[in-house]
């Protein structure tokens, strides 16, 4: 039907839009695709699909039949003869993503198919414009010009006239190429190439050429149409071959060859011998090549007013690699040769030989690196073969294969060098002789010899034959052809043979691999599990070295341990084996250390004969002081800072300037080694103790000898005044610790309370206390009377040296293990064990405010420690008496727990600040026992249940803001203002949690009832009924939606929140379940009485593992979370560390002596917090 005109000015539009954009994109402007749809709403369908197209786009033009005229721009992939025509799109514009193939074919309105309808009609001023011709109707319409057929009034014969459209469509380079094509076009005469014979311009100054009109269809829809055979299609392609190579001979590329720009027609033969069955004549098929638009001369005279570097000719599925990457330097007949066996390829498969859908990028790189797919493989998979309705076996042989192969190489030096020697090939084929495509085997020249003379052959043979007679011919044929049958049969078997023993070695292969792959797996599981055996016994062995002060032989477990595997655990047992804050190089093995009175300086002797002093802070060594030759055993400061004093083993005493180092005076007088010195506290004399079992009294700063004071009978290896400086006390090798009286330099007193030699003492800065160190032992005693205080067991073995902090409240031990050891100096208490050095600690010193602890040892270094942390790793807080419940608050900081100790009997809550180990608040709570206690999970709430039945909720939160300030005592907290829900429970509480939001909290009762309570609204209480005895265990999952409850009846169950419903019941236990805590996802950690420790999986309700963690209960158990081990608190005291996914034993924590209470990991688990039945809080830090 003819298009109505609303279509035909829909297309009109397009058009012009289209040449208008890559005019403007070829002056340099920037114009994308959007842009032109954005601008022009209503035609955003058509110009989005034109637009979508890569460097060739298509518009098809209705005509009146399928036939199409020379000039008609045709397009390459349609079925139907649809035209096209050939539009350059320059690298600089903007494609899109994703693109059709290059040579789509765009219809623009609802009357531009071929199958029918009239051509639009002939603008009446055209018919004037060109003298001479008879206009009748339009053919075919492109972006640059229309062709129309015509008849020329002189000849009376039909032609096509190609006229290029006015307008933004008539670019200069667009006018240049339509000249070009003109030039180049008509000079060639030959019978496959289309011709021109007139060309000018109109009266209104368009260019037009006049052509031959040919009356046919594109070559490959004619090859389709006929149905060609092979040697058909063949010989139909030679007559292209023909016209390529005769253009090449003029020194003319095509640049643009594909099935479309070749129209074939068929006239009747003009010798008129050949006739078909009725005896008309037979028709010829004669093809013609046209569209030379994109020609190039060999010179490349002409082609650079129409074709730049940057662009990109042609269309892009027929593109040589050359040619399709822009380098057309290295365009020659080559690349003719490869659009050639493009279309070939496509004759005989009906396919490209690869891929063109996608990008631009991707269709370029298609062509340039990808190998095309054989074409007898590419016929097999297609449905639009060569014949392929007609057959199932493929038309062709590996002889068009190779030839066709051969002119797609990739590189221009391995395709065939001309269209001539690609058409020598195919007639070679045509005509039975060897290619010369491959090199030829002497087999293959036989065959293909026989093949071509195979009726000379015969005819001879029969020849043969008739000779030798009928009985011999008959004879030897038949023992031939049971060769034959006898070979095939052999052959056959050969075959199959070797097709199962193919099968078979593949099936082996496979199997081998398979074993291999598994073998691979075994062996990397057993060195995983290798590596994790020798972690468990790394940590094993570190923990039993640091228990045996063995620090040296716990860092080398640790070090050797394989790093991604350390956790938890390791950085506990890494930071127990050094847990100074600064070590510094001594130099040498130390033998003393002191602070300057400021606590500014510390300062160390070693063997090398040098005193050495640093400044607290920076801590470099700031200045060295020498003059020794023997090694220095002691060193001292003087009150006022002005002096430094130290003792070496060669009996010498020197006295240096503790400014500038000078030294002062040389003090000689000891017959030994000089193992101690002290200033008294005036600072007006100078006590040093020798190895010559004399003390003696110098002056300061002048080294005069005072007195010397007599009485040991072994060396004097201790020395300290009392903080009037009116005494003296010196230990010695005698087992006795002498009290001098200076000023009348006498011995006032003797402390006999020692049983082995003296090594070290130390008296308090403030009061009448001092302390004497002997093998595995330090007495405390009154100064003044000599009265025993207390005995401190030291368990490192021989004590090197003590030290009593300035306010007399910690005393600190060094041991011939490395240990330093902190008690409390009034009750005797080991405050902690720290680890750090490798080798005995000589000398250990507080300074003047207590903040640091600065040891020497005989490992070469000098350890400074935080006097505050060190305690942190013991017992924060102690509650006499024992608790009946606690908590720990979910960031660490704070503690609460019901004394049993109180009066009334476990009935009130304490409140400690962890940090500091103060007591915040002490208040009457309940009226019975207090059985559970839970933080909320932002610490501000408590919430607590007792004997009597009741849940309450307290508001902590200013107790907690109060840490850093004064102590907020009992009778500060107003526990009517802080009580918050009040509820009474239906049965003896158990144990109480409160969910991870804070918006539930579950009671379990000791009937087996649990009572939920929505913190929002308690007086709607959920009673959750199942268990058949007492609930002591209640965990909630992180969402709050689901409830996990552990009873005495040995089993688990968990409820689904709000409505209660019961989820999923575990009753495997096997015991009574004493603790419950989530472990992951959906995954339980469930604690028994008879110590074990199991994880269930409540989504699949499964057992995924079961350990036994140790004698006695699983009284609580934390963790999981954040990197941290699973740890199992036992009724025993020790706490179990397992790992949280398998259960595999990692770590045991000794420190309780009781059964624990509670345990809780804080937040990045740098840290865990216990606290046992015996109010004993314990911290375990792992750095």
């Amino acid at each position: 039907m003819t298009p109505s005109p609303s279509d035909a000015g829909r297309r009109q539009r397009i058009e012009r839009i289209l040449s208008d954009a890559w005019a403007r994109r070829a002056r340099g402007e920037t114009l994308t695709d959007a842009e032109i749809v954005a601008c022009h709403p209503d035609l955003a369908p058509e110009l989005a699909a034109a637009l979508a197209s890569p460097a060739d786009v298509t518009i098809a033009v209705p005509a009146s039949r399928p036939t199409q005229a020379a000039g008609a721009e045709p397009s390459s992939g349609s079925a139907g003869g649809a035209v096209d025509q050939t539009i350059i799109i320059p690298r600089t514009s903007t494609p899109s993503e994703t693109v059709a193939p290059a040579d789509l074919t765009i219809a623009v309105g609802s009357g531009s198919g071929r199958g029918g309808g009239e051509a639009p009609a002939v603008p009446g001023d055209l018919r004037t414009l060109i003298p001479g011709y008879d206009i009748h109707r339009e053919i075919s319409r492109g972006g640059q010009g229309v062709v129309y057929l015509a008849t020329q009034q002189s000849t009376k014969r039909r032609v096509a006239i190609k006229l290029l459209l006015s307008g933004a469509g008539a670019s200069p380079a667009v006018r240049k190429r339509f000249e070009r094509e003109i030039e180049l076009v008509a000079q060639l005469k030959h019978p496959n190439i289309i011709s021109i014979f007139h060309s000018g311009l109109t009266r209104d100054g368009r260019q037009f050429y006049v052509m031959d009109y040919v009356d046919g269809v594109t070559l490959d829809r004619y090859v389709r149409d006929r149905q060609c055979t092979l040697e058909e299609t063949i010989r139909l392609f030679l007559e292209v071959c023909d016209g390529v190579q005769y253009a090449h001979q003029r020194g003319m590329i095509h640049r643009d060859l594909k099935p479309g720009n070749v129209l074939v027609s068929e006239e009747t033969e003009s010798s008129g011998s050949r006739r078909v069955g009725d005896g008309t004549p037979a028709l010829r098929a004669y093809p013609k090549i046209l569209d030379f638009g994109l020609a190039k001369l060999l010179d490349g005279s002409t082609d650079a007013p129409v074709s730049m570097t940057d662009e990109v000719v042609g269309t892009l599925p027929y593109m040589s690699p050359e040619q399709a990457t822009g380098r057309h330097d290295q365009v020659d007949t080559r690349t003719d040769v490869y659009a050639l066996g493009v279309i070939l390829y496509n004759l005989l498969t009906g396919e490209y030989p690869y891929r063109v859908v996608g990008s631009l990028m991707e269709v370029v790189q298609n062509i340039t690196d990808t190998s095309p797919m054989p074409p007898i493989k590419r016929w097999q998979a297609s449905e639009n073969g060569l014949r392929r309705k007609l057959s199932k076996e493929c038309p062709f042989d590996e002889d068009v294969q190779t030839i066709v192969l051969k002119a797609l190489a990739k590189e221009p030096d391995r395709r065939y060098q001309s269209a001539g020697e690609f058409a020598r090939d195919l007639r070679r084929y045509l005509e039975g002789e060897p290619i010369e495509a491959r090199a030829d085997s002497s087999w293959y020249v036989l065959r293909k010899t026989v093949r071509r003379y195979r009726a000379g052959l015969s005819a001879a043979a029969v020849f043969v034959a008739l000779v030798c007679g009928t009985a011999i011919w008959m004879y030897f044929l038949y023992q031939e052809q049971s060769r034959l049958r006898k070979d095939a049969q052999e052959q056959k078997q050969a075959a199959d043979l070797a097709k199962e023993a193919a099968l078979a070695a593949k099936t082996e292969a496979e199997k081998a691999r398979e074993k291999e792959a598994e073998a691979r797996k075994r062996a990397d599981e057993q060195r995983l599990e290798a590596e994790r055996q020798a972690y468990l016994a790394g940590i094993g062995g570190a923990d039993a070295a640091l228990r045996a002060g063995d620090v040296a032989a716990a860092r080398n477990r640790l070090d050797q341990t394989v790093e991604a595997l350390r956790g938890w655990e390791w950085r506990h047992l890494s930071g127990l084996a050094d847990r100074s804050t600064f070590t510094l190089d001594a130099g040498g093995p130390a033998l003393d250390v002191a602070f300057s009175a400021d606590g500014s300086r510390v300062a160390w002797g070693t063997e090398d004969g040098r005193i050495r002093v640093a400044s607290i802070g920076s801590w470099q060594v700031e200045r060295e002081l020498t003059g020794s030759k023997a090694a220095v055993a002691c060193v001292r400061f003087s009150p006022d800072g002005r002096y430094v004093a130290g003792g070496a083993l060669d009996g010498e005493l020197l006295l240096w300037g503790a400014e500038r180092g000078e030294r002062i005076a040389r003090l000689a007088g000891h017959e030994a080694g000089v193992t101690r010195v002290a200033f008294q506290p005036e600072g007006a004399l100078l006590a040093s103790a020798s190895r010559d079992g004399t003390v003696r009294l110098w002056g300061v700063p002048d080294g005069a000898a005072q007195a010397t004071l007599t009485g040991h009978t072994g060396w004097v290896t201790a020395l300290d005044f009392t903080s009037s400086g009116q005494r003296l006390l010196s230990g010695a090798w005698d087992n006795l610790v002498k009290v001098w009286d200076v000023p009348g330099r006498r011995e006032a007193l003797t402390y006999a309370g020692h049983a082995q030699r003296v090594n070290a003492l130390a008296v308090s800065r403030y009061g009448d206390m001092a302390a004497s160190a002997s093998w595995g032992m330090i007495k405390v005693w009154t100064v003044s009377n000599g009265r025993e205080l207390t005995t401190l067991q030291i368990a490192g073995g021989d004590v090197a040296s003590v030290a009593i902090s300035p306010d007399g409240t910690r005393v600190a031990a060094g041991s011939a293990d490395g240990g330093l050891r902190l008690y409390d100096a009034t009750t005797g208490f080991e405050i902690a064990v720290l680890r750090g050095h490798v080798d005995r600690v000589a000398s250990v010193a507080f300074s003047p405010d207590f903040s640091w602890i600065a040891t020497a040892s005989a490992d070469g270094t000098v350890k400074l420690w935080d006097a505050n942390q060190a305690e942190k790793g013991s017992s924060p807080v102690t509650i006499s008496g024992g608790v009946s419940a606690a908590a720990i608050s979910p960031d660490g900081r704070t503690l609460a727990a019901a004394p049993a100790g109180t009066s009334g009997g476990a009935t009130r809550i304490a409140i400690f600040d962890l940090t500091t180990g103060r007591r915040l608040a002490q208040f009457d709570a309940h009226a019975a026992v207090i059985d559970a206690v839970v933080f909320s999970p932002d610490g501000g709430r408590l919430a607590t249940c007792g004997a009597d039945r009741e849940l309450k909720t307290w508001n902590i939160g200013s107790l907690r803001a109060s840490e850093a300030g004064e102590s907020a005592e009992a009778e500060a907290f107003d526990t009517q203002e802080a009580l918050g829900l009040e509820l009474a429970l239906p049965g003896a509480p158990m144990h109480v949690a409160w969910s991870a939001g804070g918006a539930y909290l579950a009671a379990g009762l000791a009937g087996g009832e649990v009572v939920v309570v929505p913190v929002n609204s308690p007086d709607r209480p959920l009673t959750l009924t199942g268990h058949t005895d007492a609930v002591v265990a209640a965990a909630f999952a992180l969402d709050e939606n689901t409830l996990a409850t552990g009873s005495w009846d040995g089993s688990v169950r968990t409820w689904s929140l709000p409505d209660g419903r019961g989820a999923a019941e575990f009753s495997g236990v096997g015991a009574k379940v004493t603790s419950l805590a989530f472990a992951g996802a959906g995954v339980l950690a469930v604690g028994n009485e008879v110590g074990q420790v199991m994880l269930w999986d409540s989504t699949t309700r499964r057992t995924v593992a079961t350990t036994a963690v140790g004698r006695g209960t699983v009284v609580a158990l934390t963790g999981g979370a954040a990197g941290a081990p699973l740890a199992a608190g036992m009724s025993t005291g020790r706490i179990a560390l397992v790992d949280a996914a398998s259960l595999t034993p990692l770590l045991t924590l000794r420190g309780h002596e009781m059964s624990l209470a509670e345990l809780s990991f804080t937040p990045e688990a740098r840290r865990l917090i216990s606290i046992s039945t015996d109010g004993v809080t314990r911290v375990w830090d792992a750095p």
